[in-house]
């Protein structure tokens, strides 16, 4: 997904969001004023803020641009997490003659271990067929279009197929991530086991050294002990170095709904 398709995604997401808890939004010139519902102010922290999704926008007034990362969008994508708003809308550009129904499933997809990444992405499906689409115009929001004729018992199946199919689209970035991340733990490991393997070398080196000493049968027992000692001592130290570097190198990718948007095309 290139920047600009991100953006788009940010932006229906976040625009989705507001409109699916009925709060009022006004536009002017790509700066958005956001009046949210009481209950969710102790989230966003305002009542009334302004917000924009073009960082070329210059103005006097006190927005947030809304980027990955960015508070608006985290808070928006947490609440999401929990309960993904089901919001309605149509496809820019479409005649709408057809009566034709999509659905788009919004996924936040995590990758957690020592290389971390999120992602937003979407799949879309027609209601009916629940044939894959490439839509590549611009979903617009519109809680007015009626969907309640709409038989929706499929929908269990349709998110089933989205997730395969979001799944399938990070599958080879998935294996790529987890390979790199297998070569560089198993180069960490034959470093760290070469270490310790050459100190266990050194304890049992310094065992023959001194069995061609004169040493009384009391002695060398004593040497013997001491070294069984010293090498349970390295290999326990290398179990928990091992296990150290397992933990580290640890990874899963998780994909989140986080929304779903009803629309005519």
């Amino acid at each position: 997904m290139n920047e600009t398709e991100s953006n788009i995604l940010i932006k229906d997401i976040t625009l989705g969001f507001f409109n699916a808890i009925n709060a009022n939004i006004i536009c002017t010139n790509d700066v958005y004023e956001i009046s949210i519902p009481e209950k969710y102010c102790h989230i966003f922290k305002n009542k009334i803020f302004s917000i924009t999704f073009d960082s070329k926008i210059k103005s006097k007034m006190d927005f947030e641009l809304i980027t990955p990362g960015s508070d608006t969008l985290s808070h928006i994508i947490n609440l999401c997490k929990t309960k993904g708003p089901i919001t309605k809308g149509f496809i820019k550009n479409s005649t709408l003659k057809n009566n034709s129904f999509g659905i788009r499933f919004y996924f936040y997809i995590k990758f957690d271990g020592i290389y971390s990444f999120t992602e937003l992405d979407y799949v879309d499906l027609d209601l009916n067929t629940a044939e894959l689409l490439d839509i590549k115009d611009e979903l617009l929001f519109n809680s007015k279009i009626e969907i309640e004729h709409l038989d929706f018992e499929s929908m269990p199946s349709l998110y089933m197929k989205a997730t395969k199919s979001i799944r399938k689209k990070f599958e080879t970035d998935e294996k790529k991530i987890i390979n790199s991340l297998l070569k560089e733990k198993e180069n960490e490991s034959a470093k760290i086991n070469s270490e310790y393997n050459q100190m266990i070398d050194e304890v049992e080196k310094n065992i023959k050294t001194n069995e061609n000493k004169f040493l009384s049968d009391k002695d060398t027992h004593n040497l013997y002990d001491e070294a069984m000692e010293k090498i349970h001592k390295i290999r326990h130290e290398q179990t928990t170095m091992s296990d150290t570097i397992s933990a580290k190198y640890k990874s899963t990718l998780s994909y989140t709904l986080i929304g779903i948007v009803i629309f005519q095309y």
